[in-house]
């Protein structure tokens, strides 16, 4: 059975379990999820009474709490999946019915991965149980079972083992009491990652140091063609001047004889 992700918030549906959002794997949860819900509030608010005996008695009365996917999510994301402009759905069980089936078709699968940055990178994980608690056949159980066979490596082992990525994840999460992986540095993984980083660094460097050689070029030629210019008009000037006062002379010269 094929657990899908829907992500309320950007209507957005994949397949496998994040850590965001909220999982389903059949209409029935679907239609769960689509449901208001009803619930007992039980408020406490002191009463004074004549005498000035205080008595704090319960208040209790039915609320009902929205439902974790509104017909507009669920709507939205079919939409999105389909590439449809639906506007609505007759019931909640139609439009739970044709997310499933668009969710089976279409919903892409980009959670069986490890990370490349974040908490589970450059991390070994470390079982924190000898034996499989979980349910025997589950996909949790397989994942869980591949770091019990293989402690002390990464999550991308895991997962070319056949594990689920977000399965170990979420097996890694919790609190202590019921969390099955620890998970510690690991030193190979961190060397090479600061080497990647550097030599990005450095290539990053050496493209600013030659974008910036290259503007120096550019203003430096700029600068000489306008000085050349500026001469070049200096001497066009000088040129004119001087044949301004040659014809000067030459009409002196000619006024005198």
């Amino acid at each position: 059975m094929t657990i899908f992700t829907i992500v309320p918030h950007a209507a957005s549906v994949t397949k496998g379990a994040l850590l965001k959002g909220v999982q389903f794997s059949t209409k029935d949860e679907l239609v769960e999820l689509m449901t208001a819900t009803k619930t007992e509030k039980v408020t406490q608010k002191e009463v004074k009474d004549d005498e000035g005996n205080v008595t704090t008695p319960e208040k209790r009365e039915t609320v009902t709490v929205d439902p974790v996917l509104s017909m507009d999510v669920v709507v939205n994301a079919y939409n999105k999946l389909t590439g449809q402009d639906r506007g609505d759905f007759k019931s909640r069980p139609a439009a739970a019915e044709a997310l499933l089936e668009a969710a089976e078709e279409h919903a892409p699968e980009k959670m069986n991965a490890a990370p490349k940055r974040g908490k589970f990178a450059d991390v070994l994980l470390i079982p924190r149980r000898d034996e499989n608690p979980l349910r025997e056949g589950g996909r949790r159980h397989g994942s869980f079972q591949t770091v019990l066979d293989n402690p002390g490596k990464s999550l991308e082992f895991y997962v070319e083992k056949g594990a689920n990525a977000s399965d170990l994840i979420l097996c890694a999460g919790g609190p202590d009491e019921t969390r099955l992986i620890d998970t510690k540095p690991d030193p190979e993984a961190v060397a090479r990652r600061e080497a990647e980083e550097k030599a990005a660094a450095e290539e990053k460097a050496a493209k600013a140091a030659e974008k910036e050689a290259a503007k120096k070029a550019k203003q430096e030629e700029k600068a000489k063609a306008a000085e050349a210019k500026k001469s070049e008009k200096a001497k066009a000037s000088e040129a004119k001047k001087a044949e301004q006062e040659a014809a000067a002379k030459a009409a002196a010269d000619k006024a005198k004889g």
